[in-house]
């Protein structure tokens, strides 16, 4: 997983680090994202913190076709 000067944070199966598994904008304004971090307890809750000041929690799902598609739970 990788977090961007520009906000985006970019996950990545390291088998195959030519296409992302998933893409999300963690912040707002184009501020960075600073960190990063998946649960522990829960492997599809993910937290995120920039430079907006706000701590974002998302929930990556897969679709039927296996896509993982990131949805921003608070």
């Amino acid at each position: 997983m990788v977090t961007c000067e520009s906000g985006h944070v970019v996950g990545f199966d390291s088998r195959q680090l030519s296409q992302p598994l998933f893409t999300l904008q963690a912040t707002e304004n184009g501020k960075a994202c600073t960190s990063a971090s998946f649960s522990p307890h829960f492997g599809s809750m993910l937290a995120t913190v920039g430079g907006d000041n706000l701590c974002k929690v998302w929930y990556i799902s897969a679709t039927k076709n296996g896509v993982l598609s990131p949805s921003l739970v608070s």
